[in-house]
C-alpha cells in the first residue's frame, strides 16, 4: 500500500520544543514508527516547502492513502493542490487528517464547514476514551490513551454529522472533544484524528501508531462488491448532511 505523509516542516517548526520529539519532522517520525509496525507500507513523505507543495501528479496517482499534517500555515497551500487533492478523496484515495489540519484548505473543503474548534495552549493531561471498542480502528488499543499536551483542542468543533465517532478525548481542563470521526466525502473515506499537538510526545506512543495504522486500513477499505447495484448506491456527501451538536454558532 502506498502511504503518503504531508507535513508544513517550515524552518520555525524545526526548533522550540517539538524539535526534542520530533527533530526530523513528525513526518519523518511518523514514517519511521510506521514502517516498523508494517514494512508493506511504502511511505513517501513530502513537505510544504518542496517544489508544488511536493505534489505531482504521478504521486497522487499512485497514494492509496495520504496522511496530512498541518497547523500554522493552511492558508498558504497551493490552490491547485486543494483542488487536485480534493478531487482524488473523492475519487476513493483515503484520508486521514492530524491535528491542525482540521483548519486545512483541503479538509475544510470535503466537509464544507469552518471546521473550527477550540484551541488552548496550557498544558494538560489528554485521555483519549473509545464509545466503541468494536470499531476497527480501536481494535487493539489499551484505552484509555493517556499524554500531556500544550497544544490541546476542545469543542465546539465545527463539523458535519459523522459517520461514526469512535473515540473522544477527556481534558483535564474539563474540556472534551471529538477526536476521532470517520466521513465518506464520495468514493472516499475520510478520518480526523487529534492525537496530539507537535509539542507532545504522544505519536511516539506504540498505541497512537496503532490508531493511525488501523486509520490506514479503515481509509483504504473499497466495498467488497462493485456490481451495477452497487455502484448506484447514493453515497453521502459531507455537504448534505446536517451539522453536529457541536457546532459553533
Amino acid at each position: 500500500m502506498n502511504i503518503t505523509i504531508f507535513n508544513e516542516f517550515h524552518e520555525s517548526q524545526r526548533k522550540g520544543k517539538a524539535s526534542k520529539f520530533y527533530p526530523n519532522g513528525i513526518h519523518y517520525e511518523l514514517k519511521k514508527g510506521l514502517s516498523a509496525e508494517n514494512s508493506d507500507l511504502v511511505i513517501t513523505t513530502i513537505t510544504q516547502e518542496d517544489p508544488g507543495n511536493g505534489f505531482t501528479k504521478e504521486l497522487l496517482k499512485n497514494t492509496d492513502v495520504l496522511i496530512w499534517w498541518s497547523e500554522i500555515w493552511n492558508e498558504q497551500i497551493l490552490s491547485d493542490v486543494v483542488t487536485s487533492v480534493t478531487k482524488r478523496i473523492k475519487e476513493g484515495m483515503g484520508f486521514i487528517a492530524l491535528y491542525g489540519a482540521n483548519q486545512s484548505k483541503v479538509f475544510k473543503e470535503l466537509m464544507d464547514t469552518t471546521c473550527a474548534s477550540t484551541k488552548n495552549n496550557k498544558c494538560a493531561t489528554v485521555k483519549l476514551i473509545s464509545l466503541d471498542p468494536t470499531h476497527p480502528i480501536c481494535k487493539g488499543i489499551n484505552f484509555p490513551v493517556t499524554f500531556k499536551d500544550s497544544g490541546i483542542l476542545s469543542e465546539p468543533f465545527d463539523v458535519p454529522t459523522p459517520e461514526t465517532t469512535p473515540i473522544i478525548s477527556w481534558l483535564s481542563t474539563g474540556s472534551i472533544f471529538r477526536s476521532l470521526m470517520t466521513f465518506k466525502v464520495g468514493k472516499g473515506n475520510v478520518v480526523y484524528f487529534y492525537g496530539g499537538s507537535a509539542n507532545s510526545d504522544s505519536y511516539l506512543k506504540q498505541d497512537i501508531k496503532k490508531l493511525i495504522l488501523n486509520a490506514i486500513e479503515y481509509v483504504s477499505s473499497k466495498p467488497e462488491s462493485s456490481s451495477a447495484d452497487d455502484q448506484n448506491i447514493t453515497i453521502q456527501d459531507t455537504k448534505k448532511r446536517k451539522r453536529g451538536i457541536f457546532r459553533k454558532k
